[in-house]
């Protein structure tokens, strides 16, 4: 089994699944979003956050401003947060 694992009987050429491909596009394009998005200490840097010096991020325009569109959009992404609780879960150790 350890030798299964560590793919020393071979590996058999099959076409990817399309499925894998878009998740590997969507992996991909997070991982542009995580690394090009500011951190919260350059989002707030304006509002002096740290005790050192907090350099701008790559997204200026990201940087907090506490205006009307911003309210709004974090209103609307509260009120999805919320509304997408619903139901009960399954008891995790149900059938253990």
């Amino acid at each position: 089994m350890l030798a299964g694992m560590a793919g020393l009987h071979g590996a058999a050429m099959v076409p990817p699944d399309p499925a894998t491909v878009r998740q590997l596009g969507w992996l991909l394009a997070l991982y542009a979003v995580v690394g090009g998005a500011p951190n919260t200490q350059q989002i707030m840097r304006a509002h002096a956050p740290a005790l050192g010096k907090v350099l701008p991020g790559a997204l200026p325009w990201m940087a907090w401003q506490p205006t009307l569109p911003w309210a709004v959009a974090l209103g609307c992404a509260a009120t999805l947060g919320l509304l997408s609780i619903s139901g009960t879960g399954e008891f995790l150790y149900f059938q253990f």
